[in-house]
């Protein structure tokens, strides 16, 4: 409990670096979603890159070898290639080439059909936009510890 006699927040419960050195790629064609998540990412301590859409998100499995990221947080609906397809084509990679990292999905899509789809396509988690910030930086770091 903290001084006001609530309980404290999960912010407030970790620490703010840590992300630290845990490299974290999010995709989304929508340049304002791409800058709010980064920040929040970064000012946890993460080092993140950003994609704006599957087909360039593909390129940090195939394009970096043994160095692909710790974490992803993918939209759903992009034009070019949407995040099922996306995640999809990842989970048919050799997990040493990043086929199973650890997958979070963030949508504006609310119904349980796209929760349920998200995860049969090999998502982990799914949180809806706008996203809570304690929910998701927990989702984070519970998918960073397995």
């Amino acid at each position: 409990m903290s001084d006001s006699g609530q309980r404290p927040n999960v912010s407030e419960l970790i620490d703010s670096k840590q992300l630290s050195g845990k490299r974290i790629l999010i995709v989304d064609d929508d340049p304002d979603s791409l800058e709010v998540l980064r920040l929040f990412l970064e000012e946890r301590g993460a080092c993140v890159f950003v994609a704006a859409g599957g087909r360039e998100a593909r390129s940090f499995f195939v394009d970096s070898g043994v160095d692909f990221p710790d974490l992803l947080v993918s939209d759903i609906a992009m034009p070019d290639e949407d995040g099922f397809e996306l995640i999809k084509a990842i989970r048919r990679m050799e997990p040493s080439a990043g086929g199973g990292i650890p997958a979070i999905a963030l949508s504006a899509f609310v119904t349980p059909e796209s929760r349920q789809r998200a995860m049969e396509s090999g998502f982990q988690k799914y949180f809806t936009k706008p996203f809570d910030s304690d929910s998701l930086l927990g989702g984070i770091i519970e998918l960073l510890k397995d």
